[in-house]
């Protein structure tokens, strides 16, 4: 059987990557759709609730830890973040930060589960630190010179660590990585 948190980060990396592809070939409208596609499916979390719908019953079970309180918050966190990134940024820039939540938080979760050894902050682990930088370099050179990839994802990374349920890390790795990247360019 395939171990739970390995699906959910595998949805995450999946439905981010959909996000990412919406949103460059549909620009604006794509951020547009991807807002109410995360609100509806919160809105249908909930009803479930008190009136089970499989399909979305099935993926809250799949996908979504037992003791959420707010079902569906990590997917609308992430297309939120995503969106705003888009809508704030310059399309490059957006576009990396976007690939540092999706591939960083992917990796760092991953990595610090399956091969971390040294406790930086609570839950979080050196190697899931340094895996989800490496792995979000990677993917933000896609639209970024490698200088920059690299601020980004240090950045999103340091973000990653200390995130907790106040402050998610879907929402604020990519517009803090985005941010970055946007002030180097100032100076």
């Amino acid at each position: 059987m395939i171990d739970f948190e390995l699906a959910r980060k595998s949805a995450h990396l999946i439905v981010g990557l959909c996000a990412l592809s919406v949103i460059f070939y549909l620009g604006y409208v794509g951020t547009f759709l991807l807002i109410i596609a995360a609100s509806l499916f919160i809105f249908l979390a909930h009803i479930n609730k008190t009136r089970k719908m499989t399909l979305i019953d099935f993926l809250l079970r799949a996908f979504e830890r037992k003791n959420a309180k707010f079902p569906g918050k990590g997917l609308f966190t992430l297309l939120l973040g995503i969106s705003l990134t888009y809508i704030i940024f310059p399309e490059d820039i957006a576009f990396g930060a976007m690939m540092v939540v999706i591939v960083g938080d992917t990796v760092s979760n991953l990595g610090g589960k399956y091969f971390g050894k040294i406790k930086l902050y609570k839950t979080r682990t050196l190697e899931g630190f340094l895996g989800g930088i490496v792995f979000s370099i990677i993917g933000a050179q896609l639209f970024l010179p490698l200088n920059e990839a690299i601020i980004a994802s240090v950045v999103g990374m340091i973000i990653e660590i200390f995130c907790n349920e106040t402050f998610d890390d879907n929402l604020f790795i990519p517009l803090a990585s985005a941010l970055s990247i946007f002030l180097f360019r100032l100076f």
